[in-house]
């Protein structure tokens, strides 16, 4: 076996070869999309040393709040989309 082929066979399930370095990094995919100017990302969550752990939802949320401080409401809700793993809209 490759050394690599453990991590390999890790991030298929994301779909994507290329994630292989955030997947070494300790990167977990929190099944989230988000559509930012007719681009689609998905979010990946990465933990922090002191930082805790967060909930798949709670790093959307994270997400969004820095969209609301940054950008105003109205602007940043004509740009950016959040979706559920589900495929529903979530903000």
């Amino acid at each position: 076996m490759r050394p690599n082929a453990r991590i390999r066979r890790r991030t298929r399930q994301w779909r994507c070869g290329g994630w292989a370095f955030y997947a070494r990094c300790g990167a977990r995919d929190s099944g989230f999309t988000e559509h930012l100017f007719d681009a689609w990302f998905r979010i990946l969550v990465l933990d922090c040393p002191g930082a805790g752990t967060f909930a798949d939802r709670q790093a959307v949320d994270a997400l969004v709040d820095c969209y609301r401080r940054t950008i105003s409401e109205t602007e940043w809700q004509k740009y950016v989309q959040f979706y559920c793993p589900d495929g529903t809209k979530y903000c």
